[in-house]
């Protein structure tokens, strides 16, 4: 299986077949059953939406992207319906978050145990390396001293 249907089938798995049948088929309140081929549709443009902004490729296989993209699927199914325009965007714009929150987890950032910031100090101040810095911490906050 494809991972559009792979993700179609997790969508269909956690939600009602009736609410699914009337996300699906917007125009038609007779429908019998759920329209595939949009529910399909909702999951490739979900996909591409993961893809771009996490810039991880899509694996069913992966839970964390199965959680985050069932509810992106339900935000596209409701931009299909045309469903109320605030809720609709508030879905996608969580949707979206999750996905940002999702890169900035998975980008591996330098890590350093050097003493030196990584920012900018003050100029004409005492450097961050020659301040007071405590020795301990608990309740005795004892601090170096200078000597001079």
């Amino acid at each position: 299986m494809s991972e559009i249907t792979d993700l179609s089938a997790a969508v269909a798995v956690r939600y009602g077949a009736q609410f699914l049948k009337e996300m699906t088929n917007p125009d038609d309140s007779a429908a019998t059953t759920v329209d595939s081929t949009r529910l399909d549709a909702a999951s490739a443009d979900c996909i591409g939406a993961f893809q771009l902004e996490t810039g991880v490729t899509f694996s069913a296989a992966n839970s964390s992207h199965l959680y985050l993209c069932i509810g992106g699927v339900m935000a596209m199914l409701e931009k299909f319906k045309s469903r109320d325009a605030g809720i609709m965007s508030k879905n996608w714009n969580n949707f979206l978050g999750a996905c940002l929150s999702f890169r900035k987890k998975s980008v591996a950032l330098p890590i350093s145990n050097s003493m030196y910031n990584a920012y900018r100090e003050t100029v004409k101040t005492r450097p961050d390396m020659d301040r007071d810095q405590p020795a301990f911490s608990g309740r005795r906050n004892l601090t170096v001293k200078e000597t001079n």
